[in-house]
């Protein structure tokens, strides 16, 4: 068990050493609801939580998923922040 639980220590050092997090600006209005976002998702145990943002431009869906994905990247071996997926997916090649 001893092993066991200093590896998993180990991970979760090197997961926070060597995370990068996405740029968010400091002291952002409306970003508490990161939080209700990240217990929502946090509380998956095996399954897969999907959370869909909405609403009209500029009034802040991308700078909340990358709050939220700040919160949660450090916890799997790898992760990615897809945004601009429908201006991307336009584009030729």
């Amino acid at each position: 068990h001893e092993a066991k639980f200093i590896k998993g220590m180990i991970k979760d050092v090197l997961n926070k050493l060597r995370r990068e997090c996405l740029y968010v600006p400091e002291h952002l209005v409306g970003m508490d609801l990161a939080h209700d976002i990240y217990d929502f998702v946090s509380t998956a145990a095996d399954d897969v939580r999907i959370v869909g943002i909405h609403g009209m431009p500029g009034i802040g869906k991308t700078t909340l998923a990358k709050v939220v994905f700040n919160q949660l990247c450090y916890r799997f071996e790898g992760s990615c922040f897809l945004s601009n997926i429908n201006e991307t997916s336009k584009q030729f090649n």
